[in-house]
């Protein structure tokens, strides 16, 4: 790559290579959250042995114990689940700050200005990452609903096992699953355990950008952010179409924008695991130019071209009938196949 002779692109570059590292982080934390779940699981086991619902002989007596046992594990998954979300906002906000410390030094290096870093109290910041959002709901939110899904799906199984008249090991290889199937057959799904670590993407990326987007308003020279997208084949439309947008901070478009879409979010994750992340907009400077994704798409083989497109919008794209933000409505939501088909005719067929 030649060097970068603009003020903007060598920011952005430093900023890339510091998300890279985040994501990094992201990892380890997702491995001990995990671990944190399956310590959940240990302890419906524990408690479903010492409650033991399936033991009493009159079916009374076991939809007590059974009872019983909702009773102490919807405690135990709530607890959980909020102290991982409690955990997850508290390194968010650290790694926001060093995000926001970060990034205002290679501003301040980079473009020859005096950047004094803006740090708000950390109760503002507690409150700015408890509503951050991820597809419109707060992280507490999505850990309850996680905790939820794992919990119906453990009242569910006890439930069968006593209808079936089995023995609180035979329900424990239901919940747990076997170790000839790799334990995908219980509760703790791969499905869910990618859940897990898509979530714990998403809880740190909100707090993390919800905290440097409001930091930045601070600074009377920043006008809004422009939205960073990973290029590859799993990027999706929307992201796809708002690659490179600059917004301001009601989430308008600004005027040099290139993408002249309202953003559906006032801040990334756009939805769960999205990769997106956002630099400063500094009045009187450039956009970052390569941060388009049809730009990148352009450069790609016509087999990673299709693979991303699909063939009906790579043909429309191929003849300049289709542009990345004509995949998405003004909403930013994506479009079907039938709605491009009523907007561009028989072509998108």
């Amino acid at each position: 790559m030649p060097p970068r002779t603009r003020a903007i692109d060598r920011i952005a570059d430093k900023k890339r290579r510091f998300v890279h590292q985040q994501f990094r982080v992201h990892v380890d934390l997702a491995a001990s959250v995990q671990a944190r779940v399956d310590r959940l699981l240990k302890r419906y086991i524990d408690r479903l042995h010492a409650i033991a619902p399936t033991e009493p002989i009159r079916r009374g007596d076991q939809l007590n114990r059974l009872d019983t046992l909702i009773t102490e594990t919807r405690a135990l998954t709530r607890r959980t689940m909020r102290g991982i979300n409690s955990t997850l906002t508290d390194t968010g906000i650290t790694l926001a700050r060093e995000d926001v410390r970060y990034t205002t030094g290679v501003m301040a290096q980079e473009l020859g200005r005096d950047i004094a870093i803006q740090s708000l109290p950390g109760k503002v910041l507690e409150r700015v990452a408890n509503r951050a959002l991820i597809e419109g709901a707060p992280t507490a939110t999505w850990w309850q609903r996680q905790g939820d899904q794992l919990q119906r799906a453990f009242e569910d199984r006890v439930r069968r096992g006593l209808m079936q008249g089995s023995s609180p090991t035979e329900i424990m290889r239901a919940i747990k699953g076997t170790a000839k199937r790799g334990y995908k057959d219980g509760i703790m799904t791969e499905q869910r355990k990618g859940q897990v670590e898509a979530l714990v993407r998403s809880s740190l990326s909100a707090v993390d950008n919800a905290i440097v987007i409001e930091e930045s308003q601070q600074h009377d020279f920043v006008e809004g952010w422009q939205l960073f997208t990973t290029f590859d084949s799993k990027t999706c439309p929307t992201c796809a179409a708002l690659s490179g947008g600059a917004f301001d901070f009601d989430g308008n478009p600004l005027e040099q924008s290139k993408v002249q879409i309202k953003s559906p979010v006032a801040h990334p994750p756009i939805h769960v695991n999205c990769r997106c992340n956002t630099i400063p907009v500094v009045e009187g400077e450039a956009l970052v130019e390569d941060g388009y994704f049809g730009d990148w798409l352009a450069n790609e083989p016509e087999a990673s071209q299709r693979e991303v497109l699909g063939d009906a919008r790579y043909d429309l794209w191929k003849s300049n009938k289709l542009s990345m933000t004509d995949l998405v409505s003004q909403k930013g939501n994506p479009l079907t196949l039938r709605e491009l088909r009523a907007r561009y005719g028989k072509e998108a067929a």
